[in-house]
């Protein structure tokens, strides 16, 4: 057996470090290329680069054994092979390949492709944007940095060289790859191999509900902090010990499936139902004070007759 089948035997397949540099770019991508933090809204079309992507998956799910996706691979690799050899350091590796075009594409001038320069890029953006909040709300600022999409930039050139491993020497893997690979499982706080967390998803559900909330006329205060997942974890924790709350949560999901997409139109409702039942309703203080005056003004009645 070759040394270069060890190497690669040895850690996940080129299908299992690909199929994660594909949902992390899909994961990239759902962000406005822009670089907000904003979850883009399944009534925005869709733009080139996420078609193309989605294009080249539905390719790739066919043909996820063929050698030519390691093809394309190797001649982005080959292209980066000199910028490699002349420095070692990731950062300038970095700032030279987001001025690059490399595009992974199953023949020319096909619509199905990944523009991973693109991709690369929206990770910068995203990574400024966070780090220009974080200054803004220096009072947020470790919520922010603890975003794993704050390191999105790192992440994507450690999935880019774990690719590369299939596309090399033995020799070239060791002097140029393994170097920069272990830098960057260091930098991430990752174990060799282990695959790095994506943003916890927690943004994103506050961007889907400050854009519904928008949408029906609601305003929200412009550059609000992002809530992390142990905030809402801990929010979510101190509502549901009161009973009452409880009840009503029990209330909104008897019934729903929340494995299933479709149900979610279903528990919304019944958000919105009981909003409107609970604005129709006198809360127990304002109802005290109202029966409060009542009775006061009874009791005056007698005077104003006399």
């Amino acid at each position: 057996m070759s040394q270069e089948n060890q190497i690669q035997e040895v850690g996940p397949s080129f299908q299992e470090t690909f199929d994660q540099f594909l949902k992390f770019s899909e994961q990239v991508l759902k962000y406005n290329l822009s670089g907000d933090l904003i979850l883009l809204s399944s009534g925005n079309k869709s733009n080139a680069i996420k078609t193309g992507l989605e294009g080249y998956k539905r390719i790739y799910r066919e043909t996820r054994t063929s050698s030519k996706h390691v093809d394309k691979f190797k001649e982005v690799y080959q292209k980066c092979l000199p910028q490699l050899k002349r420095s070692s350091d990731v950062d300038k590796f970095m700032d030279w390949f987001q001025n690059q075009s490399f595009i992974i594409q199953p023949k020319e001038k096909s619509r199905n492709k990944i523009h991973i320069v693109a991709v690369f890029r929206n990770c910068c953006r995203i990574a400024e944007h966070i780090s220009d909040e974080a200054e803004k709300h220096p009072q947020n600022s470790e919520q922010y940095y603890n975003d794993p999409a704050a390191v999105y930039p790192e992440q994507f050139m450690l999935y880019l060289f774990r690719l590369f491993t299939f596309c090399c020497s033995p020799s070239e893997n060791e002097k140029y790859l393994q170097p920069n690979i272990g830098d960057l499982e260091s930098t991430l706080g990752l174990t060799k191999d282990e695959v790095p967390a994506s943003s916890d998803g927690y943004s994103d559900l506050f961007s889907v509900a400050t854009e519904m909330a928008k949408e029906i006329g609601i305003d929200i205060p412009a550059n609000s902090a992002p809530i992390n997942g142990n905030q809402f974890r801990e929010a979510l924790g101190t509502l549901t010990q009161d009973d009452k709350t409880k009840s009503a949560i029990k209330g909104i999901f008897s019934g729903i499936n929340l494995q299933n997409p479709n149900d979610l139109s279903g528990a919304i409702g019944k958000i919105l139902e009981r909003m409107q039942q609970t604005a129709q309703e006198v809360p127990d203080p304002v109802q005290r004070s109202m029966d409060a005056r009542a009775d006061d003004s009874q009791l005056a009645l007698p005077s104003n007759q006399s």
